[in-house]
């Protein structure tokens, strides 16, 4: 099955390798450190480094068919990155780059002096950082019933600011970072990490990082709330919120509600558009996130979210 495996992705490179669009291969993006999810020590260990020295196979392979692309893997940043490295410096020498995902400047600022003790010799990059954090309870943040309380929009732009500047402060061991992700994507909340809405349309993070780029002073750094109930919603009874936005130039305003696992939109009692709605939720012991989309006249948008739980427990039906 490896050997197949193996077959399979230099085939691959040899189908692509010409393509004007090809910059590098990734060989296992966080692949790496999946495998915690289906073992344990002390078989991790020895299946990581079966793994790793496969990713060597893999890129000395690649190099003789490729001279043109550099190679890397992609590991998340985790209190074992020292001891990943070190495995990865003693089994996957011929790998050019390490790539890094992490969303957390604390994480930024060790990642260049980690290097420095574990892989010193290699060059990284960090592959994936964001402006809000990812889903690791350990760094977002919650209300009581878990759900994600979203930073606003101007927050999330100066922490993708503060991460590129910490990336190119760091020693020439790091060759820059890869912005993740260019649109909001269903994952956390359905707006927690995009640089542009799921229309394209640009948020307060694309001009903070055009900035950082190029010197050129944000065209905007507006933001929206969403106030409104913070107790547990009765179901099909109605409830108003309100979007309040600091900036009169975002007056198209959409609203969505989705299941949290974003499987299911439902309906509002009002039509979008307003500052103003009414909904209802339509289910005992559910959860929910409502989301504001707020748009301007020249193609930017900011975006807000709201968990919502509905009522768990006996209710009187007359309340």
């Amino acid at each position: 099955e490896v050997n197949k495996y193996i077959e399979e992705v230099t085939d691959k490179v040899m189908e692509y390798r010409d393509k004007p669009a090809i910059l590098s291969w990734n060989l296992g993006n966080e692949t790496f450190n999946l495998l915690a999810e289906n073992f344990s020590e002390p078989y991790l260990t020895k299946v990581r480094q079966a793994y790793v020295s496969m990713i060597e196979n893999i890129t000395i392979k690649i190099k003789s068919i490729d001279k043109q692309h550099p190679i890397f893997t992609g590991l998340y940043y985790t209190d074992e990155l020292a001891s990943n490295l070190h495995l990865y410096r003693d089994l996957c020498p011929s790998i050019d780059y390490i790539g890094i995902n992490t969303y957390h400047i604390s994480q930024l600022r060790k990642t260049d002096s980690i290097f420095k003790i574990a892989d010193s010799d290699r060059k990284y990059f960090v592959s994936e950082f964001g402006g809000t954090g990812d889903e690791d309870s350990a760094y977002q943040h919650f209300n009581s019933d878990k759900m994600i309380l979203e930073w606003d929009d101007n927050k999330k732009s100066l922490n993708f600011q503060d991460q590129w500047n910490t990336i190119t402060s760091a020693s020439n061991r790091c060759n820059g970072g890869i912005a993740f992700c260019w649109y909001d994507r269903f994952a956390g909340t359905a707006t927690l990490s995009g640089i542009t809405d799921f229309r394209g349309r640009k948020k307060p993070a694309y001009y903070a990082l055009q900035k950082s780029f190029t010197g050129n002073q944000p065209e905007y750094s507006a933001a929206a709330f969403i106030v409104g109930p913070i107790f547990d919603l009765k179901p099909n009874m109605p409830y108003e919120f309100t979007a309040r936005i600091n900036d009169p130039s975002f007056s198209k305003l959409e609203w969505r509600l989705y299941s949290e696992d974003f499987k299911k939109e439902y309906p509002l009692i009002l039509s979008s558009g307003a500052k103003r709605i009414w909904l209802k939720v339509p289910a005992k012991n559910e959860r929910f996130y409502l989301y504001v989309f707020a748009g301007d006249n020249k193609g930017n948008v900011i975006t807000a979210s709201k968990p919502i739980v509905s009522y768990k427990g006996v209710y009187n039906d007359d309340l």
